[in-house]
């Protein structure tokens, strides 16, 4: 079966804004949730920033995929149930 919870923490200059546009038509086909963050110069998040997006992350209809530029959230740490997690990176 295929996961419920997806988060793509895109790294910038890796392709990411086509893979979005991949994954918008790909929502569409397979209805799942694709919200994006407006947010993209912020990608280094406090404590209390990390808890509330995974706490607004968590509360997103499933099946979903929310993308945006930040680092690793780990949901675990705060007993928040771990979404898997895709990226893409490339080679200079």
């Amino acid at each position: 079966s295929f996961p419920s919870q997806v988060v793509y923490n895109r790294v910038g200059k890796c392709g990411s804004r086509t893979v979005v546009i991949l994954l918008r038509l790909l929502a569409e086909k397979h209805q799942f949730n694709l919200v994006s963050s407006d947010i993209h110069n912020k990608t280094r998040l406090t404590k209390h920033e990390q808890v509330d997006l995974m706490k607004n992350i968590s509360k997103i209809p499933q099946p979903f995929l929310y993308t945006r530029h930040v680092h690793f959230l780990n949901f675990t740490r705060f007993r928040i149930e771990e979404p898997v997690y895709i990226n893409i990176i490339r080679d200079p």
